[in-house]
């Protein structure tokens, strides 16, 4: 009887194991690589399933479910407060190299969120249109990276993407939160710790992930070095799940507060199933102005089935004893 037990609980294990590693494997090629796809007409369409959301069947209460990590101990968001976190240690700010590059990009909603990725052409071929004018993001060239501030000394992470998360209303969106309060939305731009060679591998490791979070406050006016962006997603409602749109080159540096370089920083998880917890987390205090225009652009986009994506947000999760620090610029 022992025996069947410990078996048994060997094969629970075991099972649980290749579950977490095949959802990843889902994860990781939805948002940020190669996608099993299909064709229609002259269009490629990738196409993506998923077993999570936000709804009360399937939303953060039930991810742990099936995603045994997602009731971890170093799980993000987290309810931040700068009054009470003490000063970080580090010696200089994070810094953000080739932020000021243009990017060729395109712009796709995964019924979870939508995200924003470089588009990299296959061979050198594909690089250059009539004259000189550069379509893709080429080989040899050098995404933008971050590096410095509380990441690991002299260790570069590569952008991979960013995303949104969002509320249908002001109220709420966020899903770091700020002394308990809430905002519009929050912008996660995603890197990986380029020493693994690849995405996959290093969101697999402890210290495989840096994300930069951004809070969106509503201004009076529209954003114009949004438009891009905006534009792209008018034109994802109707269109299948992980449809891409081509949004032309945007400069990462135009989407986020000129200067800054105060922000809390913990290490952390994915927000998101599988909820890896191999991120180094730095959210700035500093705010993104977007209109009332331009969030109504934002809670327009839909999945494939016309449902909203807005409310695309997980409460905050427990502290567990972690401490979260604050880097403020001498």
């Amino acid at each position: 009887m022992k025996r069947q037990r410990r078996n048994k609980l060997k094969y629970t294990i075991s099972n649980d194991h290749h579950r977490i590693f095949f959802n990843l494997s889902l994860y990781l090629l939805s948002s940020f690589g190669k996608t099993p796809y299909k064709k229609t007409g002259k269009k490629t369409v990738l196409s993506q399933g998923s077993s999570w959301g936000y709804s009360a069947d399937n939303g953060p209460d039930k991810w742990a479910e099936k995603y045994p990590l997602c009731g971890a101990s170093s799980q993000s968001p987290l309810d931040l407060d700068v009054s009470t976190a003490p000063a970080s240690n580090v010696t200089g700010a994070l810094e953000f190299i080739g932020y000021e590059t243009p990017l060729p990009a395109t712009v796709s909603q995964n019924s979870h969120t939508f995200t924003l990725k470089p588009i990299e052409a296959k061979t050198a071929k594909l690089c250059l249109k009539e004259g000189s004018e550069k379509l893709l993001f080429c080989p040899g060239d050098s995404l933008p990276t971050i590096k410095g501030g509380s990441l690991p000394v002299g260790e570069i992470f590569e952008f991979a993407q960013f995303h949104l998360h969002w509320g249908k209303d002001d109220t709420k969106g966020s899903e770091h939160r700020l002394v308990g309060a809430m905002l519009p939305a929050e912008i996660h731009l995603v890197h990986w710790n380029k020493k693994y060679g690849d995405f996959g591998t290093a969101a697999a490791q402890s210290d495989g992930l840096a994300v930069v979070g951004f809070f969106y406050q509503v201004a009076a006016s529209s954003n114009a070095k949004y438009t891009p962006i905006l534009d792209g997603l008018k034109k994802l409602p109707g269109t299948e799940n992980n449809f891409e749109v081509d949004i032309g080159s945007i400069t990462l540096n135009d989407l986020i507060p000129a200067g800054a370089t105060d922000h809390l920083h913990y290490k952390g998880s994915l927000t998101t199933p599988p909820c890896l917890e191999s991120v180094f987390w730095n959210v700035f205090t500093d705010k993104i102005d977007l209109s009332d225009a331009d969030l109504a652009v934002i809670r327009g986009v839909t999945d494939e089935t016309g449902k909203s994506l807005s409310d695309n947000y997980r409460p905050p999760q427990p502290l567990n004893g972690r401490t979260v620090y604050s880097f403020k610029k001498a």
